[in-house]
């Protein structure tokens, strides 16, 4: 583990932008964070002071978040959805953590799940995850190596997570102590339906079997 350690936070955007002061606010309190960048998908599209503002004329959806990252010069990339915030001053637990499982983990974050009995860890769900810049680029290989058409409009996380997985044959690892807070959803709220969940199922399911 290096001494010093480089991390950016990364916001996704979409529809929420009554939350993203909030939460740049939130980010900035935080001593640990060089940089704040938020990805605005369209019709994202108002500027937040305090981040760096990346504004898309296309939805690429929510896998453009990992592929942004990757061209950064970070260690590690702090990312968050835009309906939850984090709730005080964090930076002593994420460094604490980064310390303790930044070189065994998969992917870090407080919210895990298992969505298919092959899993042989969770999945750290993307409403927040800690991951090593360098391991972003997992999910192409396996795209490549594999043939693998990934589903772009739901599952970014499950399919970050099970590829790195693959590769480093590392697990993800659920993160305790962290401080949370959520955020109005709008209409965004299908996240918490059953059927989004069935979907889900679905994606993870889809990828354990492409595995070799």
């Amino acid at each position: 583990m290096k001494v010093s350690i480089k991390i950016d936070a990364v916001i996704l955007s979409w529809k929420r932008c009554y939350n993203l002061e909030q939460i740049v606010g939130s980010l900035k309190e935080q001593r640990i964070f060089e940089n704040v960048y938020i990805w605005h998908n369209s019709p994202s599209q108002e500027k937040i002071e305090g981040a760096v503002n990346i504004f898309s004329e296309k939805n690429f959806d929510t896998y453009i978040r990992h592929i942004f990252a990757l061209a950064l010069d970070s260690d590690y990339v702090f990312f968050q959805d835009d309906d939850l915030i984090l709730d005080g001053d964090n930076s002593s637990v994420i460094m604490k953590n980064i310390r303790k499982y930044g070189d065994t983990a998969a992917v870090m974050g407080p919210f895990g799940k298992k969505y298919h009995k092959k899993q042989a860890s969770v999945v750290i769900l993307g409403r927040m995850h800690i991951v090593n810049r360098e391991y972003l680029i997992y999910p192409l290989l396996f795209e490549k190596e594999y043939r693998y058409k990934r589903d772009k409009t739901i599952g970014d996380d499950i399919f970050l997570n099970l590829s790195i997985q693959h590769f480093t044959k590392k697990e993800s690892i659920i993160i305790q102590g962290l401080k949370t807070k959520n955020l109005p959803e709008g209409d965004c709220a299908k996240a918490v339906e059953k059927r989004w969940w069935e979907k889900r199922k679905r994606v993870a399911r889809k990828i354990l079997n492409t595995m070799p």
